[in-house]
């Protein structure tokens, strides 16, 4: 989502690195001025931290594709990571996923060929599998679910429909939220492959929340439960902040939220903790960073990760407990990637390196 930015002439870019300034949001203002002998500015950023675990994994993928970036890392069964991208020279041919263990051993992997191009990817994985979907130029969208070997249990092909997003059903179904043309359309497919629904109403079972500027929770078909707005009004001749963008529901019910507000800096990150019942509690900004993804910590905390704009641009992590204290903040030695919370609750990455996977583990605080 395009970040919308107040009216006013920046001084300066975020930052004190000249050479990073193309890197950092046109809205952010500098909170520094030029450095000189007799007055040298500093830049205020966390220290770096390295991974604990970094270790590079051969795809062994049939035909040695051409691989391009990592775009989705999903837990699966009781240990494994899969990771799912593209792969094409000059286009995305195809997707591919590859499961690692809880030891970055590489466990299985797979190749889904598409006769036209590849454009969005989803993955979702569950306690006994992972369903990978495709949308392609064609307008159809391929679905397929592996089991934890690597064996493909199950194929769908839906015609005239781009898969945007994915959420696990009872009995290792899937549902699936997209578009067909302009419009929303939703499509479950069974365990076997078979489609269980198909239209403009979303018959997923469970509850879910999507964040788009707000935050709207569902406990299964039908409408909204509840909706929070956490931006407030604008200031009189500015535009309405951009918002939630991502949010998720945690172990106990709360659901995580993060996004973009406007703050000194231009658009900082919005985190945001909210009730099962619609409760708005924790609403804070952070600064200098750009949150890409939201995680549950431990003790029912709060892990981000994204982009750091603390005077060159990079990747950074915030822990926080339950009440919004800062426990961990960090700039971290990985480029931008899917983040989850791994089997032993480190904060962990798989990056392209060249035509290797590198899995890289970090430690948070609890």
């Amino acid at each position: 989502m395009v970040a919308m930015l107040r009216w006013f002439v920046p001084i300066v870019l975020a930052g004190c690195d000249p050479g990073a300034a193309k890197e950092v949001p046109r809205a952010a203002l500098a909170v520094c001025e030029t450095p000189t002998v007799a007055n040298p500015v500093g830049c205020d950023a966390p220290d770096t931290q390295d991974p604990v675990v970094e270790e590079s994994i051969d795809p062994e993928l049939a035909g040695t594709p051409w691989l391009r970036p990592v775009e989705s890392l999903v837990r699966s069964g009781p240990e494994h990571l899969v990771a799912v991208g593209t792969y094409g020279d000059f286009f995305a041919e195809g997707a591919f996923a590859v499961a690692i263990d809880s030891g970055a051993q590489r466990v299985w992997s797979a190749t889904i060929p598409s006769l036209s191009e590849v454009t969005a990817l989803a993955a979702v994985g569950d306690g006994e599998g992972t369903w990978i979907a495709a949308a392609q130029s064609d307008g159809e969208t391929i679905a397929r679910r592996y089991d934890l070997d690597g064996a493909m249990v199950a194929e769908a092909v839906v015609a005239d429909f781009a898969v945007e997003s994915l959420q696990p059903q009872p009995g290792n179904a899937v549902a699936m939220t997209g578009t067909r043309g302009a419009a929303a359309a939703y499509v479950g497919i069974a365990a076997d492959g078979s489609e269980l629904w198909n239209g403009p109403a979303n018959l997923a079972e469970g509850p879910r929340v999507v964040a788009d500027g707000t935050a709207t929770y569902f406990d299964g078909p039908g409408p909204a439960v509840w909706e929070v707005d956490s931006r407030g009004e604008p200031d009189p001749g500015f535009p309405i902040d951009v918002g939630l963008e991502h949010a998720i529901i945690a172990t106990s019910g709360d659901v995580l939220a993060i996004g973009q507000k406007l703050g000194p800096l231009g658009n900082n990150t919005l985190l945001v903790r909210i009730s099962a019942a619609g409760e708005q509690g924790l609403s804070m900004g952070i600064p200098r960073a750009l949150a890409d993804v939201v995680l549950e910590g431990a003790n029912n905390g709060v892990i981000i990760v994204g982009r750091s704009f603390h005077c060159d641009a990079g990747t950074y992590l915030a822990v926080f407990d339950a009440g919004g204290v800062s426990l961990q903040e960090a700039r971290l030695v990985a480029p931008p990637s899917p983040w989850v919370v791994d089997v032993d609750g480190r904060v962990t990455s798989v990056a392209l390196d060249e035509q290797s996977l590198v899995l890289r583990a970090f430690e948070v605080e609890s």
